[in-house]
């Protein structure tokens, strides 16, 4: 699948695709995905990529988790290729997402297929005992873990889970300074999505 990010677009609607897709309530799930930018990709200030959600509403833009309505934990790319764990959670410190980056010698690569893995273990309802954590494997490297989280409070409530594959990829960002300035693209591949067991 290519996403053609269009020259000034921000957001699913003017330079990007957006969507979920149901896959049934999980304690624990698991994504992967073979991901390739284009040679010449403009990661200018931004931009989200697919991952996991759970929850009656759509909990992104904005809208913050509350314990009740949902979760979200996508990736994001950022200025000069970094990278990040995107998340809204029930303890989000601000309305947007909560960031949690990479490694700071982590780049995302251009040109070249690489491998993203990301898993999430729900918390029991009143604990912050869930679980979020990301591996990267790089062209001609191992897999390396850039993302542990195991403090996590995605809900007070059993009645949700893992249930959906929140497929997002565009520039952004709220306003227009995030917009790529030339024509780029991305390609996914190998979509994988696994019930795994809880960890602790």
């Amino acid at each position: 699948l290519r996403v053609n990010y269009a020259v000034g677009g921000i957001g699913p609607e003017q330079g990007g695709t957006g969507w979920r897709w149901p896959i049934g309530k999980h304690e624990a799930a698991e994504l992967s995905y073979t991901l390739r930018f284009s040679e010449d990709f403009d990661f200018v200030k931004g931009g989200k990529l697919p991952g996991l959600c759970g929850g009656p509403e759509n909990v992104s833009g904005g809208r913050p988790a509350d314990g009740a309505n949902g979760f979200s934990a996508r990736l994001m790319w950022r200025k000069e290729g970094r990278g990040e764990a995107y998340i809204y959670h029930k303890n989000q410190p601000e309305k947007y997402g909560h960031s949690f980056p990479f490694p700071e010698d982590f780049r995302f690569p251009t040109g070249k297929p690489f491998q993203v893995r990301l898993a999430v273990t729900m918390n029991t309802p009143g604990q912050r005992d869930g679980t979020v954590r990301v591996w990267i494997t790089l062209p001609g490297q191992g897999e390396r873990q850039v993302v542990e989280q195991t403090d996590m409070e995605w809900r007070n409530t059993d009645s949700f889970g893992v249930d959906g594959l929140y497929f997002e990829t565009f520039h952004g960002g709220n306003d227009s300074s995030w917009a790529p300035t030339r024509a780029c693209w991305s390609e996914f591949a190998n979509l994988q999505l696994n019930k795994v067991k809880r960890k602790p």
